[in-house]
């Protein structure tokens, strides 16, 4: 199974929220089933590693870069079995 998707959000500047630039990021999962009862997955967040910043309140964030920074690529493995 093959899974892909994109996450965008638009500019956000508004009085109390620091002004964030918009962005788009895509994200994968494959997953494999060996048999009924296993399988392996491999998940990889922001495929293209952007910058991505969210939006955070004026007064938690008063200093640049505007928001809260993400944690860029992420990549999990997991291994599943079922009984």
């Amino acid at each position: 199974t093959v899974d892909f998707n994109v996450l965008a959000l638009s500019e956000v500047e508004c009085d109390s929220v620091k002004r964030v630039p918009g962005f788009a990021i895509a994200n994968a999962n494959v997953r494999w089933n060996f048999t009924t009862s296993s399988s392996l997955s491999l998940r990889v967040d922001n495929v293209f590693d952007r910058d991505v910043f969210y939006p955070v309140s004026k007064s938690l964030a008063p200093v640049d870069p505007s928001g809260m920074v993400d944690y860029g690529r992420r990549v999990f493995l997991s291994y599943e079995y079922r009984f």
